[in-house]
């Protein structure tokens, strides 16, 4: 095997005056820095009342022609899936279409009046 032989490496350290240089000119640099102002958030979007999806018009309509409904009952009377029904009644929710009530077993759901004219 060969002898390695660590030689020390010699490194510049700077002298005091560089030094001095250097720390000057860093806190020349954050100096200068100035914070951005905290930006303003954009107001959340609002959602379009005018479009409205095929199975969430079907679910709207049979809560029209009766007075209040289960999600289980909308599902069997439209032949929708649960999900589907359960999606188009959150997103009919969602822009103030249907409301609820009860507990989560016993859930019903009516329409509400939209009428513009009524204000």
């Amino acid at each position: 095997m060969s002898d390695v032989r660590m030689t020390p490496t010699r490194v510049a350290t700077p002298t005091e005056e560089e030094r001095m240089r250097r720390i000057g000119a860093f806190v020349c640099r954050v100096a200068q820095f100035e914070p951005r102002p905290p930006c303003a958030l954009p107001p959340p979007p609002v959602p379009a009342p005018a479009l409205i999806a095929a199975p969430d018009e079907r679910v709207l309509a049979y809560l029209c022609r009766v007075r209040e409904a289960s999600p289980v009952e909308i599902r069997l009377t439209l032949g929708l899936s649960r999900s589907m029904t359960y999606r188009s009644l959150q997103r009919l929710a969602l822009i103030g279409r249907v409301a609820s009530h009860g507990s989560t077993k016993s859930v019903l759901y009516r329409a509400i009046d939209v009428d513009p004219s009524r204000n």
